[in-house]
């Protein structure tokens, strides 16, 4: 359940979020009538209603998720920066002037009658101006041509963030507001440390900046670090269906080093990915899975 009393909204902010120099962002908040606050209300709402009919899966980087699935990230997770920053960035300072260009996004923050906040983040793709001939409005009981701009809101949100959980059911739209790819790179080098502890029977430092330089490769490390099960592979095991798979391998100084060509499928192999079957009589099947869930 999300953490805000959405019964009790006391405010409703919107802002603007514009892409900046040097890939940062600027957030502008944009005064809005009772009308809209109401109108984003419901929306959030019913953003929350279409999670909440499904369970919510934890955010894994390595997977490759359908466009509609309940997703969540912890807050305090270190791919979660830029969520956390735009999370925090409230109150944010007012545009000085009515203009909706260059937008990325658009998000409402909301409070509680307990303080409590809850944001809300869509990417503004569909927010453009209507610039379509022949509109026209009752004006004192006569169609008169309307001149002015309109713009459409959408009719769900990408994201809703509160103080424990980032929650989406659009994995695209997650990603992108979250920076997912950049904050996947930039989190190797505490990867690569925490799987030295994990694991210090393989030889790390061969991998290290293959891994930076490559984003999939960085997924696996960083779901395998996520899972909390690195410690428990057995370095036996792991030589034996590395050796099954075709992954090359070797042990120099008590420790496993893989072959400069094999990193990406070593890191798959420890983060389930490459398996196999043994259904043909004298005839092993290698299979690799884009995605997986665990059964038992």
């Amino acid at each position: 359940m999300v953490d805000f009393d959405l019964s009790n909204v006391r405010t409703v902010t919107f802002s603007f979020i514009r892409n900046a120099n040097k890939g940062t962002r600027e957030i502008t908040s944009v005064e809005i009538d009772e009308d809209v606050q109401d109108l984003l209300k419901e929306t959030v709402n019913q953003t929350w209603q279409g999670m909440a009919d499904g369970d919510f899966s934890d955010y894994e980087p390595s997977q490759q998720y359908s466009s509609r699935i309940p997703l969540r990230l912890k807050m305090d997770s270190p791919l979660a920066a830029e969520f956390q920053r735009l999370h925090g960035a409230f109150p944010a300072p007012r545009l000085s002037a009515a203009n909706a260009s260059n937008l990325f996004a658009y998000s409402v923050q909301m409070t509680d009658q307990d303080g409590s906040r809850l944001t809300a983040i869509q990417r503004a793709t569909s927010f453009k101006a209507i610039k379509e001939r022949g509109l026209i409005r009752f004006v004192n009981d006569a169609l008169q041509i309307y001149t002015g701009k309109l713009y459409r809101l959408d009719d769900h949100f990408d994201v809703l963030i509160d103080s424990e959980y980032v929650y989406s059911m659009r994995a695209r739209g997650f990603e992108a507001i979250g920076k997912m790819k950049q904050a996947i790179l930039d989190a190797v080098p505490n990867n690569i440390q925490s799987i030295k502890r994990a694991m210090p029977f393989v030889e790390w430092d061969s991998m290290a900046e293959y891994v930076t330089d490559h984003i999939r490769s960085a997924r696996y490390l960083s779901s395998v670090c996520a899972s909390g099960s690195a410690n428990r592979i057995d370095k036996a095991l792991l030589m034996t269906s590395c050796a099954a798979k075709g992954i090359a391998v070797e042990e120099r100084n008590s420790k496993m080093v893989v072959g400069d060509g094999d990193y990406e499928d070593f890191l798959q192999v420890i983060n389930r990915r490459i398996y196999e079957y043994n259904l043909i009589p004298g005839e092993i099947e290698v299979y690799r899975a884009v995605n997986r869930e665990r059964l038992r």
